[in-house]
C-alpha cells in the first residue's frame, strides 16, 4: 500500500520490459493470448448476430455473464477457456465493448477481428482490492496463473511497496519475443522551485557533465555496471 503525506498526489506511469519466461510459461502465455484473442472476436460475431436478428446490444458486463452462465453451458466443447486466468478472457470483452462503443459513436469503423498472423491478443492481469499486492523483485514478477517470471531488464520496474503500486499490466508477444507493460500507481515528482540563476554545465567524454557550481554527474557508459 501506498504511504503518502496529504501534500503528495498520486499519478499513474506506465512501465514495458521484455520478459524471459520458462518453456511453461511461454506455453501459458500464448494460450492466455490466443483465449483473450478468441473471447474479443466471439463478442464482436455474438452481437452482430444479435444486431442482424433485431436483438439489443450486449456491453461487456452483461456479455460476460450471458457467457457463462448461458453460452458455456450450451457449448462445452468451449470450456477450455475456464483454465485460463478469468480476468484476462473479461477484459478482452472489455477491450471488443470499447472498440464497439467508438464504432456506435462513428468515432472509428467496424472493429477488425483480431487475427493470430498480427500478433494480436493480450494475457492482462490486475490487482484486485487494496490489500492485494502484485508482487515485483528486482529480477522477477509474479503473476497471476504464471507464477514468478523473469524480467530481462534488471531494476527497471520500481519495486518499492511504500511508494509505488502496481495496478494492472499485459502481456504481448512481438518479433518472437514477450514483453510486460505495466500501469504503476506513485508520487509525483517534487517540482523544484525555479530561481532564475545561471549554470554553466561543461560536457566532457570522461566525466558526464561538471557543473559551475563543482556538481559531478559520472558517464553511466564507463561504469562497471553498464560494463
Amino acid at each position: 500500500m501506498i504511504k503518502l503525506n496529504k501534500a503528495e498526489q498520486l499519478m499513474l506511469l506506465t512501465y514495458q520490459v521484455e520478459i524471459k519466461p520458462t518453456e511453461k510459461q511461454a506455453w501459458q502465455i500464448d494460450s492466455h493470448i490466443s483465449g483473450s484473442r478468441w473471447a474479443y472476436n466471439l463478442f464482436l460475431d455474438i452481437n452482430r448476430q444479435r444486431y442482424e436478428c433485431g436483438y439489443h446490444y450486449m456491453g461487456a458486463y452483461e456479455f460476460s455473464k450471458w457467457f457463462n452462465h448461458e453460452y458455456l453451458e450450451a457449448n462445452p466443447d468451449d470450456r477450455w477457456i475456464k483454465d485460463l486466468y478469468a480476468k484476462s478472457v473479461k477484459q478482452a470483452f472489455i477491450d471488443a465493448d470499447t472498440a464497439m462503443k467508438r464504432f456506435f459513436k462513428k468515432l472509428s469503423g467496424f472493429p477488425h477481428w483480431r487475427s493470430f498472423k498480427r500478433g494480436q491478443g493480450s494475457y492482462y492481469f490486475v490487482k484486485n482490492g487494496k490489500t492485494q499486492v502484485i508482487p515485483c523483485q528486482r529480477h522477477r514478477i509474479k503473476l497471476p496463473k504464471l507464477g514468478w517470471i523473469r524480467l530481462k531488464e534488471f531494476g527497471y520496474i520500481p519495486i518499492d511497496a511504500m511508494h509505488f503500486v502496481i495496478k494492472q499490466g499485459r502481456i504481448k508477444f512481438k518479433a518472437g519475443r514477450y514483453y510486460l507493460t505495466c500501469l504503476i500507481e506513485q508520487a509525483e515528482l517534487p517540482k523544484l522551485e525555479l530561481t532564475g540563476e545561471a549554470i554553466g554545465i561543461d560536457l566532457g567524454l570522461k566525466e558526464f557533465a561538471i557543473l559551475n557550481d563543482g556538481t559531478l554527474y559520472h558517464n553511466q557508459n564507463k561504469s562497471s555496471r553498464v560494463r
